[in-house]
């Protein structure tokens, strides 16, 4: 029995009618006496169909419930669980698929027809019964042990695979519980993708380590924001800073605060100040940064609520960083990326001296909380100064007319790069003139975007990412 399997039941024989995982869009609730029989089920079907320990599943189901206790069955039965977005496209799947040598996929039956030849399929109906499709599978190398492969956000280049392991999975999670001091009278709102890490470790594997609830939403109104917080009685959120933008940039929106709420998290990209200082003071919540990747199971610094420094994303959390040429911010731990484990050998080029290279840039100060100045290849070069956009684009988006934008470096023949602002804005033409005094009156002048252009949305990746490298190609053409 493995560690998830285990806390379930010990879980579930104290408190059986406990309301653990919901459904913010259906209304729908499984209680962990309920969580846990099901997970056995699933963990013996699946068995029965002949997936084994070790071997690749390739996991995308829509109802985040199902998901979510599917997803724990495949790590309880020592499988290797491939979440993927349920609405990918089928070439999608097959690339991932070939990539990895995925042995078994797990789909709704709207899809479980489409995948790459020699990979079983397990389809999941309408009311959550399992059925083999096929299991003609060509059964390739298996992992040493259960865990998980996500893949990079991609806002660089091609998304690389990340093997996590079991035990460093459960490890992050305990460490969240721990930081936000989430206990059996927390109910926490995720509205976040559950093949991403965050969701997965902060969300549903944090709320198992600290016996507390969650609702799961794919869904979120954001004219009902704070009365569904009410009424689902959430004591702490879990948000991206674009989907917080969203919510203090919508200015038909009257906010129906909670009491209930402590605080509300944000992770998996930057939060510019002037949108948290804009939350706390619309919302009266504190709004509590932290900063994650991938690589290392979600957390690596956190803030705790009553403890945060502005600006910073907090203290290291079940890792150690330093600070490495450049300022880029080096992690190390039990938690942190192993080389040697599932399909992780491109890693082994990432480590300088014992510890995992981000390509994130920071400083700490005396009391070691970390601060974000950018990510390296973001970092522009203005005729030898160097421009973090995250620093510009705080400025920008204090604006009230900007609701979100990306600052990027386009070629320059004298200066080598030159300052783009891309935003989305309803009336650009009307606020140019003031975006410019604004950046003037709080950035040195090689820091003020030389162009400033209005897209209708920026590109970005299901995390909340910015893809900026989709933009560059636009942020060439002549001005």
């Amino acid at each position: 029995m493995s560690q998830i399997q285990q806390q379930l039941q010990e879980w579930s024989q104290n408190t059986p009618q406990f309301l653990w995982l919901g459904e913010g869009a259906t209304g729908d609730w499984v209680t962990v006496a309920d969580a846990a029989r099901l997970v056995r089920h699933y963990v013996a079907m699946l068995t029965d169909f002949g997936v084994e320990p070790g071997q690749r599943v390739l996991l995308g189901v829509s109802r985040p419930i199902r998901f979510a206790l599917l997803w724990l069955a495949l790590l309880d039965l020592g499988a290797v669980a491939v979440p993927v977005d349920s609405s990918a496209p089928t070439s999608e799947r097959i690339r991932i698929a070939g990539q990895i040598s995925v042995s078994w996929m797990v789909a709704d039956e709207s899809t479980a027809g489409e995948t790459a030849p020699g990979v079983g399929v397990v389809m999941v109906d309408g009311k959550g019964r399992l059925s083999l499709l096929r299991s003609d599978l060509q059964t390739g190398d298996r992992y040493t042990s259960g865990g998980v492969v996500l893949f990079t956000s991609g806002s660089t280049g091609e998304p690389k695979p990340v093997g996590l392991p079991l035990a460093a999975l459960c490890q992050a999670a305990k460490r969240v519980a721990v930081s936000h001091h989430l206990g059996p009278n927390d109910r926490g709102y995720c509205p976040l993708p559950l093949f991403h890490v965050n969701a997965e470790v902060v969300g549903v594997l944090s709320s198992l380590a600290a016996r507390s609830s969650l609702i799961l939403d794919l869904r979120m109104m954001r004219h009902r924001f704070w009365q569904n917080m009410k009424e689902w009685k959430i004591t702490w959120i879990n948000l991206v800073p674009t989907l917080l933008t969203l919510l203090i940039k919508d200015s038909g929106y009257l906010p129906f605060r909670s009491e209930r709420v402590r605080f509300l998290r944000t992770a998996s990209a930057s939060l510019p100040t002037s949108v948290k200082i804009a939350a706390e003071n619309m919302f009266d919540i504190e709004v509590v940064q932290s900063y994650g990747i991938s690589e290392a199971c979600g957390p690596v610094t956190v803030n705790t609520a009553g403890k945060e420094k502005p600006h910073s994303v907090g203290v290291p959390d079940g890792v150690e960083i330093t600070l490495l040429m450049g300022g880029e911010i080096g992690i190390r731990g039990p938690q942190v990326i192993d080389p040697a484990w599932g399909p992780n050998e491109w890693a082994q080029s990432r480590y300088f001296d014992g510890w995992y290279r981000t390509g994130d840039l920071g400083h700490c100060d005396p009391d070691g909380y970390l601060y974000i100045d950018g990510r390296v290849k973001d970092v522009i070069n203005r005729g030898g100064e160097k421009i973090f956009p995250a620093e510009v684009e705080s400025v920008l988006l204090a604006h009230p007319a900007v609701y979100e934008c990306a600052v990027v470096g386009r070629p320059n023949p004298v200066l080598g790069e030159e300052v783009v602002a891309f935003l989305v804005t309803n009336n650009l033409n009307t606020i140019e003139p003031e975006l410019r005094s604004l950046v003037a009156s709080q950035l040195s002048p090689y820091k003020a975007p030389t162009v400033y252009m209005a897209v209708n949305q920026l590109p970005r990746n299901r995390s909340g990412k910015i893809l900026r490298h989709q933009l560059l190609p636009r942020s060439t053409q002549p001005a």
